[in-house]
């Protein structure tokens, strides 16, 4: 680890306090000496004040980007303005912390620095809770995930399973199903220290229960829980399909948070979105619609006078319905078995609208 910083004092306490904690580290008082250390030596961590230049006028955050991009870089500043702690954080610093330094944020600041040698860090837009959420998961990750939007709130994971949940006065499966409601808002992660378990089941079943009580808070807002209950697929209790394209991706985007409807038409050679671009950002990262496409030509390919086939690839399932010039896809992420059964019925709830809408034309 590098200190680099003009106040002797601010060097000797840290890189005692670093050394304690069974860092190796070198400090500097200045620009130039941090430069030369990160061309002669491999440094994981670099703190430096960001008022630092070189004689050309360069900061130390563009020269470390320059000698050594794989370093981990932690600001500090005493009266930067947000403009220019903002541009620390987009040209890749893990934090900008303000003087004077607190020690204890720095351990937290040099701990998560340590954690992003593997992995990317930075800033992220247009992604779903859901996306977060599985791509932790399915990563194995041990990390503490911080939310912030109209509900404030937490979720630990431990090697990819989810072991904790808060929101507000929530814990558990409530806090889950809480955050899961929130369209948007601002993600920022943590170390996973000690935290407590109040989440046990299976990372699918948790998530699935999750979204079911959040489609049963829904149907009872909407005033349609009779109906509900007269309709039955699999065991399943399923929501009424509206009978509208406007209702279709209401719903869609209502009950079957995750999945995407789009359509395709060969003789235009068009795959379109039926819902809002973005509405479930995170099957927009498996692919679509070139595993649509690619699902489309596999079923013309088996059965040119097929009507209804389902595909899974890897954790990407899709589910295409013909009807006259039009196919009408319904896509989702797989993360367990608990997901593709409601996958299933989801498909079969489609199927039934499209019959009864004039050949399925949404």
């Amino acid at each position: 680890m590098v200190v680099a910083d003009s106040d002797a004092e601010l060097r000797d306490n840290v890189a005692g306090f670093m050394s304690a904690r069974g860092y190796q580290v070198e400090a500097v008082p200045d620009a130039a000496a941090a430069s030369g250390l990160l061309q002669r030596h491999r440094v994981d961590v670099l703190l430096f004040d960001l008022a630092l230049r070189d004689p050309a006028g360069t900061d130390v955050l563009t020269l470390a980007k320059q000698a050594a991009p794989w370093t981990r870089c932690i600001a500090t500043s005493t009266n930067s303005a947000a403009r220019e702690r903002d541009a620390a954080l987009r040209h890749g610093a893990v934090r900008v912390l303000a003087k004077p330094l607190s020690l204890l944020e720095l351990a937290d600041a040099v701990a998560l620095a340590r954690d992003c040698a593997e992995g990317f860090h930075g800033w992220m837009h247009r992604v779903s809770m859901i996306d977060v959420l599985q791509m932790y998961h399915h990563a194995g990750q041990s990390v503490v995930l911080h939310i912030q939007g109209e509900q404030a709130g937490m979720v630990a994971f431990r090697d990819g399973a989810l072991i904790h949940a808060e929101a507000g006065a929530l814990t558990g499966i409530e806090a889950l199903t809480a955050l899961l409601k929130l369209t948007h808002g601002r993600f920022e992660t943590a170390v996973l220290g000690e935290q407590p378990r109040t989440l046990s089941a299976p990372f699918d079943h948790l998530l699935l229960d999750s979204l079911r009580a959040l489609d049963e808070e829904r149907r009872t807002d909407d005033g349609d829980g009779d109906d509900a209950a007269l309709m039955e697929w699999d065991g399943v209790v399923a929501t009424p399909v509206p009978a509208d394209h406007d209702g279709l991706v209401r719903w869609c985007s209502s009950h079957a948070p995750g999945a995407g409807l789009w359509v395709i038409q060969p003789s235009r050679a068009t795959i379109d979105r039926l819902d809002v671009p973005g509405l479930h950002p995170e099957f927009e990262l498996a692919g679509t619609p070139g595993a649509i496409g690619w699902a489309y030509e596999l079923a013309e390919l088996g059965d040119p006078g097929w009507t209804r086939v389902e595909l899974t690839a890897g954790s990407t399932a899709i589910s295409l319905f013909r009807r006259g010039e039009r196919t009408i896809a319904l896509g989702r992420l797989i993360t367990g078995d608990a997901i593709q059964r409601r996958f299933r019925i989801e498909c079969a709830q489609l199927a039934r609208w499209l019959d009864e809408k004039h050949g399925g034309a949404p």
